[in-house]
């Protein structure tokens, strides 16, 4: 069933805001106001802004038009946002190379700090996995030793450098508005 209005009721489908006779990206003299020539850049073709986007995101596609609206050509365009992205590249390995550096020290100094909590959690779960008792006090005899204390340091350490250096590179490269896939070693 169909919906039935009134003759004296007023229907509008459209945007808040929007006026009788009054478009959005166009002056009264049928000029483009600067919304529309960014929106309807005649030199910036659809399969070029797929190409863009696939490349430099949505972001990038909005920077290579603004600067294509101040008189930039396509590749100039490109260009720019290409240095960008480098910057920002650069940007994010100084600050995966400080994070890299100093977790692994802060994650060693926890880890040879809470050894024995984390051998003991260690231990609690190869019984849990294995329900053998003679397996327990073996993996508790290997992880409360010296040389268990120095894996446990180790393995922290490591996994703070992993940590460290993507965690920065992630990091530089959100902060600039990019993925963090966009970085490359």
């Amino acid at each position: 069933m169909g919906r039935y209005y009134n003759d004296d009721e007023l229907i509008h489908f459209g945007i808040p805001g929007m006026k009788w006779g009054i478009r959005r990206f166009q002056n009264k003299d049928g000029t483009r106001t600067p919304a529309g020539k960014n929106r309807y850049n005649d030199r910036y073709l659809p399969q070029q802004r797929l190409r863009d986007k696939a490349v430099y995101g949505n972001g990038g596609v909005r920077r290579i038009n603004k600067n294509m609206n101040k008189g930039y050509n396509v590749s100039a365009a490109r260009s720019i946002e290409a240095n960008r992205i480098n910057g920002r590249r650069a940007t994010a390995k100084n600050i995966g190379s400080v994070m890299g550096t100093v977790l692994p020290a802060v994650t060693g100094y926890l880890g040879y700090k809470h050894s024995n909590k984390i051998a003991d959690a260690i231990t609690k779960g190869s019984y849990a996995i294995t329900k053998n008792s003679n397996f327990e006090g073996a993996v508790y005899d290997i992880t409360h030793s010296n040389s268990g204390r120095l894996a446990i340091t180790s393995g922290a350490a490591f996994l703070g450098r992993v940590v460290g250096y993507s965690g920065g590179h992630a990091i530089g490269m959100l902060s600039g508005g990019y993925s963090p896939k966009k970085f490359r070693y």
